[in-house]
């Protein structure tokens, strides 16, 4: 269930503009390891401390804030401006963003413009803007052979194909790899990241496995085609005899759009100006909501407006209180330039 707030615009022909963010937050793996509760929303040492403080609740204050902030001082924008808080983005977006664009209700919206998440960029001068992000591919490989002794020296072992495969696709990713020398580069390289293994018994130590199974998360640069990536998992799958593979979950391919030359991020970039602060383009690594928006041919960029360090998902997940305050000063220069 996604929630919506509104500030209706004057003129009903410009495209609206969306501030987005999503409510669920990754769990807690060991809470002991913190230092204040992840939960707490403790203010500490200038620092509010907990998790989802920048992924990406923080967000959704400063957006509300700054709309907040413009419903009061009573002027109707130019274009109408929405505050939208989606679910199960950290799941992929799949329940969340993704039905919510399939709706009437998001047709009736006449969207045209989207701020979603972006990456704190760990640098006081300056802000990164995200222009595009990769594309998840998750594949499942599975490899058969003959349960045997483990004596066997010709043993038809499926574990030994299994490696064989995820070998060639990590081979894949470090020659990529070797070419980016920036952040913005290493989003523009396909990854393959092998999350599970299964084959056998633990227990045994004597007997080969008839089958075994890998999970490969493998992200494709927004500008690679899905097909492309496919047939990289193809070459290494079918270079193995008794090899074979499943895709679990693709994002498809969307309108290449330079979202860097777009009045959007000029009014974002000039914001920041503003404020003393340099903005960065870059290419993210991860993947977000924003892929949905830009399959429907938006423009749309991931802000969060800090420069500490980024922590998505860390232990101790905090955010400085002056990045907080900055970051609403700067959305309210974007909103009261862009939308006004």
């Amino acid at each position: 269930m996604h929630s919506l707030s509104a500030i209706p615009g004057k003129d009903k022909t410009l495209p609206a503009l969306a501030l987005v963010h999503h409510m669920d937050v990754v769990p807690i793996i060991d809470a002991d390891s913190w230092d204040y509760p992840p939960f707490g929303g403790i203010v500490a040492d200038g620092h509010l401390h907990g998790r989802g403080t920048q992924d990406m609740k923080s967000v959704g204050a400063i957006h509300y804030q700054a709309l907040r902030k413009c419903a009061q001082l009573g002027i109707q924008p130019q274009r109408t401006i929405y505050l939208i808080a989606v679910p199960d983005e950290e799941i992929g977006g799949f329940t969340g963003t993704k039905l919510l664009l399939q709706s009437p209700l998001f047709a009736h919206l006449a969207i045209g413009y989207v701020l979603d998440e972006g990456l704190a960029s760990g640098n006081p001068a300056a802000v990164f803007i995200k222009t595009s992000e990769r594309k998840p591919l998750q594949v499942r490989i599975s490899a058969t052979g003959k349960a045997a002794h483990g004596s066997h020296l010709f043993a038809d072992n499926p574990i030994h194909k299994l490696v064989q495969v995820c070998a060639s696709l990590v081979q894949e990713q470090q020659q990529r790899q070797a070419t980016a020398t920036t952040l913005s580069s290493l989003g523009q390289v396909l990854s393959a990241n092998i999350t599970s293994l299964h084959a056998g018994n633990t227990a045994t130590y004597n007997a080969v496995p008839a089958e075994a199974e890998a999970i490969i998360d493998i992200r494709v640069p927004h500008a690679m085609p899905a097909e492309t990536a496919r047939n990289i998992v193809e070459h290494a799958v079918y270079a193995v005899p008794g090899a074979s593979y499943e895709i679990v979950a693709c994002v498809a391919d969307y309108p290449l759009i330079d979202q860097e030359q777009t009045i959007l991020f000029a009014a974002l970039a000039k914001a920041c100006t503003f404020h003393g602060i340099e903005p960065i383009a870059y290419h993210a690594e991860e993947a977000s909501d924003l892929r949905f928006y830009w399959q429907h041919g938006l423009q749309g960029l991931g802000f969060s407006p800090f420069t500490c360090k980024e922590a998505l998902h860390a232990t101790n997940e905090s955010l400085p209180l002056i990045d907080l305050i900055r970051g609403y000063e700067i959305i309210c220069t974007f909103l009261s330039q862009f939308c006004y």
